[in-house]
């Protein structure tokens, strides 16, 4: 017996729209295109910084939101995301390197329940909104 409908889950870009601690990696993915290219993406896990972790590179983020810098802002982008659903009990001890869309190794060490991504701490992963934290501030893993 169903006790209620099931709910399909909300697409990755309308979950990071919503959520406010990600406006400002929303908005580089809105003003590059990513957002709509996410929004048809399937099987990438996104490891978005958070608002405060975005507006940490302080005046490289007003660099990246120039007009003559929309490729090299997409490029920063493109590092958060990854191919592959990769969920935090899937990923095994010691390191791996995922291949990010932009190009670039990202290593994800794993040692006993503690998972680093780059230099960051990953707190709490997989359904929508794992967050990383990197010096005080904080990045989500959106499979």
């Amino acid at each position: 017996m169903i006790e209620r409908p099931l709910e399909l889950p909300i697409p990755l870009v309308k979950k990071m729209k919503k959520d406010e601690s990600l406006s400002g990696f929303y908005q580089a993915l809105e003003d590059t295109g990513l957002d709509r290219r996410l929004s048809d993406a399937r099987g990438v896990t996104v490891f978005a910084p958070s608002t405060a972790a975005w507006d940490g590179l302080g005046v490289v983020t007003n660099f990246l939101k120039l007009d003559a810098s929309v490729e090299a802002m997409k490029a920063v982008a493109r590092y958060a995301i990854v191919e592959g659903l990769h969920y935090s009990p899937d990923i095994k001890p010691g390191r791996t390197v995922l291949k990010t869309s932009e190009g670039s190794d990202l290593i994800v060490e794993k040692n006993k329940d503690t998972i680093y991504v780059g230099e960051g701490r990953l707190e709490r992963s997989d359904q929508v909104g794992g967050e990383v934290t990197q010096k005080g501030k904080q990045l989500y893993d959106l499979c």
